[in-house]
């Protein structure tokens, strides 16, 4: 049974990989998630082109990871800005 699951993790990171290619060579510069409550901002490197991934947090819940309180992200998007510019509601820059 584990052989299988580690199978499975294994095939679901490469199939990621794959996707993030093909999303960087059709020009996208970031990927945003949520759900795992758990805030990043990371940079995705060896891709066709610099691209970030942005995890969002928990906003208004009392169902938080120990240690990481609610936050917000907050997109800032045009020529002065980076996704790594952008600080979170909890008064820490990603």
């Amino acid at each position: 049974m584990a052989v299988n699951a580690q199978r499975r993790c294994a095939e679901s990171v490469a199939r990621a990989r794959s996707a993030l290619q093909r999303w960087a060579t059709a020009g996208a510069d970031l990927v945003m998630g949520g759900h795992i409550h758990l805030p990043y901002v990371m940079a995705l490197h060896g891709l066709a082109r610099p691209m970030w991934t942005v995890q969002a947090g928990t906003a208004v819940s009392s169902r938080v990871r120990e240690g990481v309180p609610n936050s917000v992200n907050l997109l800032r998007w045009g020529a002065d800005s980076s996704p790594a510019a952008a600080g979170s509601s909890n008064g820490t820059s990603r």
